[in-house]
């Protein structure tokens, strides 16, 4: 059944068909029943009744929190977990029950779908509180990450991308938890520890999937983000940016494995889904994981002091953790069975964007090597990525002006003049060429702006269609 925004416009259409004639009244009643309109009709009578029923829950759910913090040093433990597992259990059922009338009632879909995050966020409230009354010696990472697990069983078991986002955020605040305790923890090997060490590709194989259950782009794209960041906390690739660096290939992998998993990413994969709906989103996400990247290494400051930002710096390898490898190869094997397949469907050839994709990432994946060698020559690779940042900018308003897409052309625009005023402040320049950069740049904006918008009213014009 189509979703209630759709079947509420295709009702007020169908009506306008039927008065200006367009359509018959038997056609209309064929509508009427394939797109069960009269189920949207909702009465003000039942839409008071549903707003007094849900004051009073508020009002009933504060009675009962109140009534047990004042007595709560008073009851005994048993009744405690009772109390706590009987609220987690009835707010689920009851949000679960409304949440399935979504075809009558859309206010009870919106009250149900608030019942059951109401009943994630009771989770977790009842595991911190069960830890605390049996005192038991869990890390707090630990039982975020707990509570996000059993949030993504929910999130899997009625398809709401809601509980999957919420999953997420606390996936992401269980593994900074992680990283922080980790460090100063014992080595024993944990399930906590490997969830941590394996995040990149718990998320990639967990939150993908996901994403296509709940239909939502937020859940891949948030999953995607976290994918990449977990990714090079995990493997850090800037403490192997030293000339007396083992194992400058970890830090290849870090800056080569996302922009090549995200542009050979295809729907595909799940044959399931008959709509390629996320395949844009990644490549996206490739071009601004290049951007930043680009940008990074555009500053003579990383060619110069062969820098680290982390304080311990690895200069022989001793601390490497050979679990890095599991996740490496295992997304190493899924990136080439990406490409295997993209190269694939375009009949055994690679397209040209997917051809300066692939070069970029070669690119990157070389960095490391560049500091092992330790050629001192500081002006090749800062003039190389400065021409890469470039390049990038002018092919994001190439592609605008051919799609007509606001935000790719503002983005390869703000990239542009980002690069000239990084590139002014980062050198020593006087006052007055400063300030005729800014000038320039402001009235560069302005033109070209308006001349864009000229631009779309003309595309608009030729293809009798609103710009995107």
């Amino acid at each position: 059944m189509p979703s209630n925004n759709f079947r509420v416009k295709l009702c007020q259409e169908a009506r306008i068909w039927r008065d200006e004639g367009m359509i018959n009244e038997g056609q209309y009643q064929q509508l009427v029943q394939r797109y069960q309109f009269e189920t949207l009709e909702i009465s003000p009578k039942d839409n008071f009744i549903w707003i007094l029923i849900a004051l009073g829950s508020i009002f009933l759910g504060l009675g009962i929190i109140s009534f047990a913090s004042a007595n709560w040093e008073k009851i005994p433990r048993e009744i405690k977990v009772g109390l706590l597992l009987s609220s987690l259990f009835t707010t689920n059922v009851i949000g679960f029950k409304l949440w399935r009338q979504t075809e009558a009632r859309q206010r009870k879909q919106l009250l149900g779908e608030g019942l059951l995050i109401l009943g994630a966020l009771l989770l977790g409230i009842n595991l911190l509180i069960i830890v605390q009354l049996f005192q038991l010696n869990i890390p707090n990472y630990e039982v975020v990450l707990v509570w996000a697990g059993g949030i993504l069983i929910m999130a899997y078991s009625l398809g709401l991308a809601s509980l999957g986002v919420f999953a997420l955020i606390l996936t992401f605040i269980g593994y900074w938890g992680g990283l922080i305790d980790l460090p100063n923890a014992t080595n024993d090997l944990t399930w906590g520890r490997l969830v941590v060490e394996h995040l990149p590709l718990l998320l990639w194989l967990g939150y993908i999937p996901l994403a296509y259950l709940c239909r939502s782009r937020w859940v891949f794209v948030l999953g995607a983000i976290a994918f990449t960041i977990s990714l090079q906390f995990n493997l850090q690739p800037w403490e192997y940016l030293t000339p007396s660096s083992r194992f400058p290939w970890l830090a290849s992998f870090a800056f080569a494995l996302p922009p090549l998993l995200l542009w050979s990413y295809d729907d595909r994969l799940f044959p399931w889904q008959n709509l390629r709906r996320f395949q844009p989103i990644a490549r996206s996400l490739s071009l601004v994981f290049f951007c930043i990247l680009f940008y990074i290494f555009s500053f003579h400051y990383y060619w110069q002091n062969s820098p680290s930002l982390y304080t311990q710096v690895i200069a022989d390898g001793t601390n490497f953790n050979l679990t890095l490898l599991v996740d490496i190869i295992c997304l190493s094997i899924i990136a080439i069975f990406q490409w295997f397949l993209l190269i694939r469907s375009s009949r055994n050839r690679i397209g040209l964007s997917s051809l300066i994709i692939f070069t970029w990432s070669a690119i990157a994946f070389l960095i490391p090597f560049w500091y092992r060698l330790n050629l001192g020559l500081e002006a090749i690779p800062i003039a190389l990525f400065n021409c890469l940042l470039a390049t990038l900018a002018v092919g994001l308003i190439r592609q605008a002006l051919e799609t007509g897409k606001r935000i790719t052309f503002w983005g390869g625009m703000l990239l542009l003049i980002l690069q000239i005023l990084s590139r002014m402040l980062e050198y020593e320049t006087n006052l007055l060429l400063k300030s005729g950069v800014f000038t320039g740049c402001g009235i560069v904006v302005i033109l070209v702006g308006l001349w864009f918008e000229n631009h779309l009213y003309a595309l608009s014009l030729r293809s009798s269609k609103p710009p995107l």
